[in-house]
């Protein structure tokens, strides 16, 4: 009886590895950055810069077009949750990387602030964005 009892607990205790191993935990929809953005950024250089963003989304992708001093393009990149990653597509390319905040609204944020940090071919500086709609 004990020996048949060890066995089912093992079964039991497999069977639950294996369900635990197959469950897929339910990801966070990506925030919400469509609209029109203005970036305050401080440069590897200390300078205080201003740029406009205006963003495209669909689903985790982002698209768009990017203004900043002396330059202006397309934009691309990502959202993954409260995380953001583009890249302009202009003669310096600058590399955004940041994380969304804003209210949660049917468990999606809106994102109102982006903060982060940005490399340009000089080096790393630091950005803010505000949803300018």
């Amino acid at each position: 009886m004990r020996n048949y009892s060890t066995k089912l607990l093992l079964l039991c205790f497999s069977f639950l590895l294996f369900a635990a191993g197959n469950i897929t935990i339910a990801q966070e929809p990506p925030a919400n950055v469509a609209g029109n953005w203005t970036i305050h950024s401080k440069g590897p250089d200390r300078q205080d810069r201003t740029q406009v963003l205006q963003i495209t989304q669909q689903g985790g992708v982002i698209t768009g077009h990017y203004q900043g001093p002396g330059q202006e393009g397309e934009l691309e990149g990502t959202i993954n949750q409260q995380h953001i990653l583009f890249r302009t597509k202009t003669r310096t390319v600058l590399t955004f990387r940041g994380r969304v905040d804003g209210p949660r609204v049917d468990h999606i944020v809106q994102g109102r602030t982006i903060s982060g940090t940005y490399r340009d071919e000089h080096g790393m500086g630091q950005w803010n964005a505000v949803r300018s709609e």
